[in-house]
């Protein structure tokens, strides 16, 4: 009867509230997202330090989440390279110049292939 037709008139307008609130959650999730890429970035640019200006733009959650990074770069860090680690946050440009100076205590004859373009072999 009327109860049925009442109900049935709302069903276009509940599915339109449906989809506008799913689309504004995947907003908000590719906001966040987008965030936390922008703060790993920026460990990368600043280190393990970041600057007032910086921090005063963040939240609690984000700092949080900006720390546990710094701290899991860190552990990775440590666990590559020998005994010291290695630092992969230095050098992060490439050399200008394709070839290399090597230096040595002893001597011994050095063959190294630059790239794919030539070989050179030569005694220090």
């Amino acid at each position: 009867g009327a109860k049925t037709e009442g109900k049935s008139e709302l069903i276009p307008s509940i599915k339109f509230r449906h989809s506008c609130l799913l689309r504004n959650q995947r907003c908000i999730a590719a906001y966040l997202y987008d965030r936390l890429l922008r703060i790993r970035a920026l460990r990368w640019e600043y280190g393990s330090v970041l600057p007032t200006a910086i921090r005063f733009h963040m939240c609690a959650e984000e700092m949080e989440w900006f720390n546990q990074y710094k701290k899991s770069l860190a552990t990775y860090m440590r666990s590559i390279g020998g005994e010291e680690g290695l630092d992969i946050t230095q050098d992060m440009k490439p050399p200008k110049s394709l070839y290399i100076q090597v230096s040595a205590v002893l001597f011994y004859t050095f063959c190294f292939y630059i790239f794919h373009f030539n070989l050179k072999c030569f005694v220090i």
